[in-house]
């Protein structure tokens, strides 16, 4: 999330502006001081408001939702327009592309197939895909399992970016193995979280063949068409053509495209449809006709927390495919939810499997990121209170220590230093008792507490304290230095949960072979989807970076600087913990040239920084300070 508040600074700028210009100019419908049970009209009142106010501030053309207590949906509505050009009004109906909620029903898919005995999710996953294989440098390594996909521990890559987009509707999934065989594990599995989409293509392949049934024709007859759903597929049908809502990026409609990865994020549904998915959960796998889509234990499995044992992972909890986030909601044991985003759309699916409530919220908005969760949530708390007579906090707050008057040099050195995060390599100073961070361009002070961990400050022009940055609230984060795991890591806190903000690095000798290649670089057959410029490898100050900037259609240009480490003449590995991180930069000679190749991608030299030519490579594989190289899955 971060990631989308640093990367465009004129983005930001405007909205601490607007921020500013519209505080005060709405004011929530008054809350009663009591609930009446099962009377959710206050619900439905303020959760209008709120959505109305938000697409409002957030530029989005149509939100649906859809409130579900146990069996029943106690409301639906839509908000705005599903097609702007047409005058086209967002119902319940309206179906929108849901991204990732996709995960859901792939993952749901593949414990329907352990079921019946067709898949052991405990076992390797080339018993179930026997074309699976990747390259593997960690010693002693456990197999990638279609438990560890589900709960996103694979080890495997976060995603393979040429070809994720593509101008076609065909199911190109299936490809992803092939592309796979010559890439690296990025983790060990079961060492940290790593969302991953190709992870979820695997496993959707796995479907496929297990089934003997076109993935997309298998989801159909086992679990969309059994739980009722009408207007839902991981195709276009003709059937709810009609229904489908443009998306749309700074008010103009844009076609996105086909996802590659069509089980990690290529459904199309609606809020009534997926509504039916949180039923079935409260249901114990039964269907509101009372068909059982999937046995009771398998739901509780799915719903039941997967990593217990990962320090990495702090306090954040998953099950199969469900993650079991709290979101701030109070007087209820278990949360689960699952998001989607695609350009430009956004999802958000949550449920209370105890009190059996349930929200699902969709937008057609690049911008509706926030919005789908902040409805979503304050649309759960009031259900939650109506229900149950539970009050709760529309607000959700974190609480902090005291600022540290007299911090010590020890608890602000350990903080000094550079690190590896998702925004990129991130440089955190001294200045007396206060530490300096730069990110992305931006000067934030990082206050010393009390507690050993730190608050952020950020002051716009030097001068105004924003707390409100693009949607965050500041107030709400903490930053922590720790030693984990032998690794020094910086934790972020952020809405109730802890998560890996950064990985220290420390500089290190860069080999003459990769001292050899700084320069310019120009990415090869780049797609309409993917287009890069400003492609660097350069020297930091000890640190080797690769830079370049990345633009699609219908997004903002973001910039990356990552930081990564040789550990052969021609492999590095890109520094830090999570998703994207820990993958191989590897460098492939052909026809008397160096190509650097990433993601798919292949890039060659247009100019080095020590003048050499560009067809000399002389630098031939020559592995070092690397461990013996095996695969995954081929000798499993």
């Amino acid at each position: 999330m971060f990631s989308n508040i640093l990367k465009n600074k004129k983005l930001i700028l405007l909205s601490i502006v607007m921020a500013f210009v519209l505080t005060g100019c709405a004011t929530a419908p008054e809350r009663p001081k009591t609930a009446t049970p099962g009377d959710y009209e206050y619900t439905k009142t303020y959760v209008s408001w709120l959505t109305k106010k938000l697409m409002d501030d957030h530029d989005i053309p149509a939100v649906s939702i859809a409130l579900v207590d146990d069996q029943k949906i106690v409301w639906q509505q839509g908000f705005g327009l599903a097609n702007v050009k047409n005058k086209i009004p967002a119902t319940a109906k309206t179906v929108y592309r849901v991204g990732s909620i996709a995960k859901l029903f792939t993952d749901s898919a593949t414990m329907k197939l352990a079921e019946e005995g067709k898949i052991n999710i405990d076992q390797p996953l080339v018993k179930a895909l026997p074309e699976f294989s990747i390259r593997n440098r960690f010693k002693n390594a456990g197999a990638v399992t279609p438990r560890n996909i589900m709960t996103h521990h694979s080890g495997l890559p976060a995603d393979m970016l040429r070809g994720m987009w593509t101008e076609d509707s065909e199911a190109r999934f299936t490809e992803v193995v092939d592309i796979l065989k010559d890439e690296y594990m990025a983790y060990p599995p079961n060492y940290i979280y790593s969302y991953s989409n190709v992870a979820l293509s695997l496993l959707g392949h796995a479907v496929q063949e297990t089934s003997g049934q076109k993935f997309e024709d298998y989801m159909d007859q086992a679990l969309i068409k059994p739980l009722g759903m009408l207007n839902t597929g991981f195709v276009e049908k003709e059937s709810y053509r009609p229904y489908l809502a443009s998306g749309y990026a700074k008010g103009d409609e844009i076609n996105p495209g086909q996802i590659r990865d069509r089980p990690a994020g290529g459904l199309y549904s609606n809020v009534t449809d997926l509504s039916r998915l949180l039923s079935m959960v409260f249901a114990n796998g039964k269907s509101r006709d009372g068909q059982q889509v999937l046995k009771a234990e398998t739901v509780q499995e799915m719903i039941r927390r997967q990593n217990t044992n990962v320090p990495l992972d702090f306090n954040f909890d998953i099950g199969l495919g469900w993650f079991l986030i709290r979101q701030g909601i109070d007087g209820t044991d278990k949360v689960i939810s699952h998001g989607g985003g695609t350009p430009c759309f956004f999802s958000q699916i949550i449920g209370l499997p105890e009190q059996k409530l349930g929200v699902v919220v969709l937008a057609n908005s690049c911008s509706g990121g926030s919005t789908v969760a902040d409805v979503g949530v304050a649309a759960l708390k009031l259900a939650l209170e109506a229900k149950t007579g539970y009050r709760q906090s529309l607000e959700t707050k974190i609480t902090k220590a005291p600022i540290a008057e007299q911090p010590t040099d020890e608890q602000l050195d350990k903080f000094v230093g550079r690190y590896a995060t998702w925004l990129g390599l991130i440089k955190v100073s001294r200045d007396d008792d206060r530490l300096k961070a730069k990110i992305s361009g931006w000067n934030f002070d990082l206050v010393p507490l009390t507690d050993g961990k730190f608050s952020i400050q950020f002051k716009l022009f030097g001068m105004f304290s924003i707390r409100y940055l693009y949607g965050i609230d500041l107030d709400n984060v903490t930053l922590n230095p720790v030693v984990v795991d032998g690794r020094s890591i910086v934790v972020m806190r952020f809405k109730g949960r802890d998560q890996i903000f950064g990985e220290k690095v420390i500089p290190q000798a860069i080999p003459e072979s990769w001292l050899a290649r700084l320069g310019n670089l120009e990415v090869q057959g780049t797609d309409n989807n993917m287009r890069f410029s400003g492609n660097r490898l350069v020297n930091d100050d000890g640190i080797l970076v690769m830079s370049y900037r990345l633009k699609m259609p219908v997004l903002p240009e973001t910039k990356a600087s990552l930081p990564i480490r040789p550990i052969s003449d021609d492999e590095a590995i890109i520094l830090g913990l999570g998703r994207g991180m820990g993958e191989t930069v590897r460098i492939i000679h052909a026809d008397g040239k160096e190509v650097l190749r990433f993601s798919g991608f292949d890039a060659l030299w247009t100019s080095y920084d020590n003048g050499r030519p560009l067809d000399q490579s002389e630098f031939a594989l020559k592995p070092r300070l690397q461990p013996s190289i095996s695969r995954q899955g081929t000798t499993q």
